[in-house]
């Protein structure tokens, strides 16, 4: 999924999420270590379908 100015998430069962991301001055981390496509590697983090594993990995 190309990423936009405005961010949109819907969560299976949760809360419809719009976000600027144009008001964040660096850079933003996606970080879910439950998810099956998860992994602490280079190309990962950038894109809720294929985040980070761990905040240790995405923080450095």
């Amino acid at each position: 999924m190309p990423r936009t100015a405005l961010f949109s998430r819907k969560q299976s069962g949760g809360v419809f999420t719009i976000d600027d991301l144009a008001e964040h001055p660096r850079e933003i981390y996606f970080v879910d270590s439950g998810a099956a496509a998860a992994s602490d590697t280079a190309g990962f983090g950038k894109d809720p379908d294929s985040p980070f594993a761990t905040w240790d990995f995405a923080i450095g």
